[in-house]
């Protein structure tokens, strides 16, 4: 997130992706970055105890789902990204259990929301 490295993505063309991930000491910080005419974002949820048995090895966690106000940063997040590239991609975590299905179909509303047609009001 250094000025110079995103710099550095911006001269080589190179995209950067926007992560959510359970918060940590080495974690992003939640973003709403492009540095090519691509935005790209990756949800994996907030669950950190998913991320340790994940990759633990311990295998079988349930997949995240994302509350309805989490969804709506996220969404804010993806418009202003949206606003300045020529496309936008949302990539959410798909695990077994399906919730991402389930938050991708609210996150698709959320932002599909933007483009319905406006009513004359008389």
């Amino acid at each position: 997130m250094a000025d110079e490295a995103l710099g550095t993505l911006i001269d080589y063309r190179l995209g950067f992706v926007n992560v959510d991930q359970p918060p940590r000491a080495s974690a992003m910080q939640p973003s709403a970055l492009a540095t090519t005419g691509i935005g790209y974002f990756r949800l994996h949820g907030r669950d950190a105890g998913y991320w340790r048995r994940e990759f633990s090895g311990c295998g079988g966690a349930d997949d995240y789902l994302y509350a309805p106000a989490e969804l709506d940063l996220w969404a804010e997040r993806i418009r202003h990204v949206r606003a300045h590239a020529r496309s936008t991609f949302v990539v959410l975590a798909n695990p077994a259990g399906g919730k991402s299905a389930v938050n991708a179909l609210q996150l698709s509303r959320l932002l599909s929301e933007d483009h319905r047609p406006q009513r004359a009001v008389a």
